[in-house]
């Protein structure tokens, strides 16, 4: 029936380390009842999840990217299954110039917010991202801008797996991506003479380039982040190999 403290003191001649350091501040800032959940997650963050093989620590999923991490683990994985050998098909590097996330206000879990995070970039077919789309529906109600931004960019990724598209840049303002191989056509110039025909179909300024590696680029100008959207969308659609009713 008593409020207990904890007081933590430090000397004033000890430099504490840097992961010292977000520790203590994870444990200031964690101080509610049942806390010990989020400051574990943060003890992970800074410390790595350890080897799945070992006693090794993984070293920082913070330097990487918790997306990154999970890729790398995933290809370690399979390295050691065996699977190293199946061909891997990549998706572009989208860059997108508007808000994708779940907000807080919309998704107030934390857990949940990285549960679905985690969900959608191990979809790798359109038929699991519609599924997932429809839980959060369900629990969660109408989409903000920004969650259907974030359902967007994923269907963006998910066209473009094995495309040759290796970067994809939208914003407000300009599209641009880079294309080094694709088995949709039989050789660049019937690529280029598709995309040309496409964005002229647009009827916004354009322009294609080579770069010293041999990856052929292209450039839109757009008026707004719409219709940038709409204009990427279709420049994926007529590289990827995926058909999409």
């Amino acid at each position: 029936n008593r409020q207990a403290y904890c007081l933590l003191v430090i000397p004033k001649k000890l430099k504490l380390s840097q992961k010292a350091y977000q520790r203590l501040k994870a444990i200031e800032f964690y101080s509610n009842l049942g806390s010990g959940y989020d400051i574990a997650l943060k003890d992970l963050e800074i410390r790595g999840a350890g080897n799945l093989f070992g006693f090794e620590q993984s070293g920082q999923i913070s330097t990487v990217g918790f997306e990154l991490y999970c890729k790398i683990l995933k290809d370690a994985i399979d390295d050691a299954l065996g699977n190293q050998d199946k061909k891997k098909l990549v998706s572009a590097r989208i860059v997108f110039g508007g808000e994708a996330l779940f907000p807080a206000e919309y998704m107030n879990i934390v857990q949940d917010r990285l549960l679905f995070y985690q969900k959608m970039v191990a979809a790798d077919t359109l038929e699991n991202l519609n599924q997932i789309v429809e839980e959060i529906r369900d629990r969660y109600g109408r989409f903000p801008e920004e969650v259907r931004n974030l359902f967007y960019v994923s269907r963006l990724r998910i066209l473009s797996i094995g495309s040759g598209l290796s970067t994809l840049n939208i914003d407000s303002e300009l599209i641009s991506g880079t294309v080094t191989q694709n088995t949709r056509f039989h050789d660049p110039v019937e690529m280029m003479s598709g995309l040309e025909t496409l964005l002229k179909s647009m009827g916004r300024p354009y322009r294609f380039s080579v770069n010293k590696h041999n990856q052929f680029s292209f450039e839109l100008s757009c008026e707004t982040l719409t219709l940038s959207k709409k204009f990427g969308l279709q420049i994926v659609k007529l590289f990827s190999r995926t058909i999409e009713d």
